[in-house]
């Protein structure tokens, strides 16, 4: 059977709390969710783990039915010290049967951040192949390395 795909846009502003050096809790205020101690040492990470996370936030309260709030203006969002505040946009696919293999937000980050040290030195899917010969997520098989792709990489 195939489902007709419905994919939103969602954006919302992510407050970026640092904690240390280069660790920061990212916030999104207007869903009450806080992803904690992630590194950003890199913008360009940071960012992509507040898109990920984002998307796993939209993706639960709307396989929960749950309503998803309006999103406030970046000039309304409080700001203490050592905080920055940026939109985090994300696209989700509605039809949860749609959305294919499902890891959790830990996981994907988990395989990217492997797959990126052991892919120093080889190609990343041979990297992907021995990182899926060391990690069992709860019995279940890990995706192919497309699968992977597309979900850990959140493409």
């Amino acid at each position: 059977m195939i489902m007709e795909q419905c994919v939103s846009e969602y954006v919302f502003p992510a407050v970026f709390s640092m904690v240390d050096n280069d660790i920061y809790d990212i916030i999104f205020p207007d869903l009450c969710a806080t992803l904690k101690n992630v590194d950003g040492t890199d913008l360009y990470d940071l960012l992509k783990n507040a898109e990920c996370f984002l998307e796993e936030c939209l993706e639960e309260r709307i396989d929960n039915d749950a309503s998803i709030p309006g999103a406030r203006s970046l000039g309304d969002v409080e700001l203490g010290p050592s905080q920055f505040a940026n939109y985090i946009t994300a696209s989700v696919e509605e039809n949860k049967e749609n959305r294919g293999i499902f890891l959790s937000y830990e996981t994907r980050l988990i395989l990217a951040m492997l797959s990126r040290q052991v892919g120093m030195s080889k190609n990343i899917e041979e990297a992907y192949n021995i990182i899926a010969t060391l990690v069992n997520i709860e019995g279940d098989p890990l995706p192919t390395f497309k699968e992977f792709q597309k979900v850990a990489l959140c493409k």
